[in-house]
């Protein structure tokens, strides 16, 4: 069979199942388009979380203690914070101090 008896079969399979040949063109529209659809999101959350990374700084350092208060094994008082940025001006140049707890109400 030569190109052109196939493409000659395939034209006259298409004109006796109308429906079928539409159905099949459907899902493919519909699966190529999902695919489509899903590898674009994919890609936009990446770039939107790699934005907010770096909104936040490549030069960021967060440091958290826990077990203060009563029990707790260590320590760590803002001035010990400061000291460190005095100590070492090369590697720290500022100290924001933050603080959160939690209760049950």
């Amino acid at each position: 069979m030569n190109f052109a008896q196939s493409f000659k079969l395939a034209l006259k399979s298409l004109k006796t199942s109308k429906m079928r040949a539409f159905l099949t063109m459907l899902g493919i529209i519909i699966g190529v388009g999902a695919v489509i659809v899903i590898l674009s999101l994919g890609n936009g959350m990446t770039n939107m979380m790699n934005s907010q990374f770096e909104k936040m700084g490549s030069n960021l350092i967060q440091v958290m203690t826990y077990g203060r208060g009563t029990g707790g094994t260590r320590d760590v008082d803002v001035e010990d914070l400061y000291e460190l940025v005095d100590k070492y001006p090369q590697y720290l140049t500022g100290v924001t101090p933050y603080v959160s707890a939690s209760a049950k109400v």
